[in-house]
């Protein structure tokens, strides 16, 4: 028999872009087999044109292949599928990378950016390469703050709390202490540093009785209507126990949305409270009080800049002279709130109470947005604080001692557990 003819050569595969054998079928098999590879290939591509560094090869895919394959790619960050790079690179910067293993791809990242962006007689540590390159993908800011990434505790409010926020000021809960609230219909003064401050929770006020003794009432905005004990949002403010102040941000105890809006005391918005209130006697003493929950129906908001001057204009041509400050109609409520303070003052430092004030400053980092919408460098404000002894201040914190003492008291009475 005739012998057959050998069978032809398979025709090699040729790609749009002249590479032979089938490369767009391999590379779907290899991108589609290890998922991490799409994640780490943006990332790269994000370094290289976000960055500018030239002439730089790196293993994997190029940009070319990707489209191929994806069509147009996104150098948009993605939370999700850049997390373990960007948390890898993190770690190197914050010193934290012993016993980390970094991605392949973020070791290899590192290493040329270091390569193409340091010379060769300069010694750069790996966490400061690492922070330039946060920085320069605008990840990070420049001044970040490397304490407060290194601190354990988590300043942010979880998603999930904010969305049961939310849902409870579209749908206010039963308030269960409607019956026993007290209607306090006399002005409640919250006493802030503006006059249009969104997170405004106290508030003072004061009842003259007809034989002349005085109550002063503190106001206090009733978180306990909104937050149910053991509930989600209930077990993140006990976590935080606190709102935190620091110079580029406020870590809120509760949501944002909440502690500005249902637990502010507005101008003349009636708001829920739980009132702690004290009978002054003549000479400063406490001799009865009272808590109980109460319905604000008139909340005043005024600035401790405006009680000080009504008080100097007071002092220097009396009440004709301090009815040019605008006090809201409250002139008389200030003063005897202030008389109160002094006799409050007396009594103290009369059984053996001491002041320690203290030089504070106050620091700020304002925010600056570049010429192409980013974030740009801050501006850092330091300037005095305001002065912690003038007559306002004196007078809400003289308010709000009174106010801790009858808790206190209530506490000790009842045998409760208590932070004294």
């Amino acid at each position: 028999p005739t012998p057959r003819e050998p069978p032809a050569p398979a025709k090699p595969q040729v790609d749009e872009s002249g590479d032979a054998g089938g490369a767009e079928e391999r590379l779907k098999k290899m991108l589609a087999s290890v998922s991490e590879r799409r994640f780490a290939a943006r990332a790269r591509l994000r370094l290289l044109e976000q960055l500018g560094i030239d002439g730089i090869t790196l293993q994997g895919p190029t940009r070319v292949e990707l489209e191929k394959v994806w069509g147009p790619v996104d150098l948009s960050w993605d939370p999700v599928e850049d997390a373990k790079f960007i948390g890898g690179m993190e770690n190197v910067a914050l010193g934290a990378a012993q016993g980390y293993t970094l991605h392949k791809e973020t070791q290899e990242l590192l290493g040329h950016f270091l390569a193409s962006t340091t010379p060769a007689n300069v010694k750069v540590f790996a966490n400061q390469a690492a922070m330039d390159m946060l920085v320069r993908l605008r990840v990070w800011r420049s001044d970040e703050n490397l304490h407060l990434r290194r601190s354990p505790r988590d300043l942010e409010v979880p998603p999930e709390a904010t969305v049961e926020a939310e849902r409870l000021i579209r749908s206010p809960p039963v308030d269960l202490l409607k019956p026993l609230r007290v209607s306090m219909k006399s002005p409640a003064l919250a006493i802030d540093n503006r006059v249009d401050a969104s997170d405004v929770d106290d508030a003072v006020a004061i009842e003259v009785l007809a034989d002349g003794r005085e109550w002063l009432h503190v106001h206090v905005a009733d978180v306990s209507q909104w937050v149910t004990h053991n509930s989600l949002l209930d077990r993140f403010a006990r976590d935080r126990s606190s709102s935190i102040y620091l110079p580029e941000l406020v870590a809120p105890m509760l949501p944002v949305c909440l502690a500005t809006k249902a637990l502010s005391l507005f101008e003349g918005i009636p708001r829920d409270a739980m009132t702690f209130s004290a009978l002054i006697d003549a000479d400063g003493a406490v001799s009865d009080y009272r808590i109980f929950a109460s319905t604000l129906e008139n909340p005043r908001q005024i600035t401790y800049q405006k009680v000080d001057d009504f008080l100097d204009a007071k002092d220097a041509g009396g009440y004709e002279n301090a009815k040019k400050v605008n006090v809201g109609g409250q002139g008389s409520a200030l003063v005897r709130l202030w008389e109160l303070a002094k006799r409050r003052t007396a009594y103290r430092f009369g059984r053996n109470a001491f002041d320690i004030t203290l030089p504070r400053s106050n620091v700020r980092l304002l925010p600056s947005i570049a010429a192409d919408g980013s974030k740009g460098t801050p501006e850092l404000l330091i300037r005095k604080s305001e002065d912690a002894s003038s007559r306002s201040r004196l007078l809400v914190m003289e308010c709000m001692l009174v106010a801790g003492e009858i808790a206190a008291r209530y506490a000790a009475e009842r045998k409760l557990p208590f932070i004294f």
